[in-house]
């Protein structure tokens, strides 16, 4: 099993992992085709997906939160269903 499909895993089933870094969270959206939108002066940065309608917020340099990760497993859904 790949990194990718482990750390997809992990994000995926319950409970909601608590110790998820901003970077490892931004690779994987970066590798899923999300886009970054181009920094500004706050730690704040903005992923968004093609077709998508929502954008997702992380904090750099700081964990995930529960609630992003429920975003995050939303847009999961909707990719699935998009392809499907």
């Amino acid at each position: 099993m790949s990194r990718f499909d482990k750390f997809l895993s992990r994000l995926v089933h319950n409970p909601i992992p608590n110790d998820i870094t901003f970077e490892k969270m931004s690779r994987f959206l970066i590798t899923i085709k999300f886009t970054m939108r181009k920094r500004t002066g706050t730690k704040h940065r903005q992923f968004e997906y093609p077709g998508y309608p929502d954008t997702i917020t992380l904090m750099e340099n700081e964990r995930v939160r529960e609630y992003q990760i429920k975003q995050v497993r939303d847009l999961l859904k909707f990719i699935e269903e998009e392809q499907s």
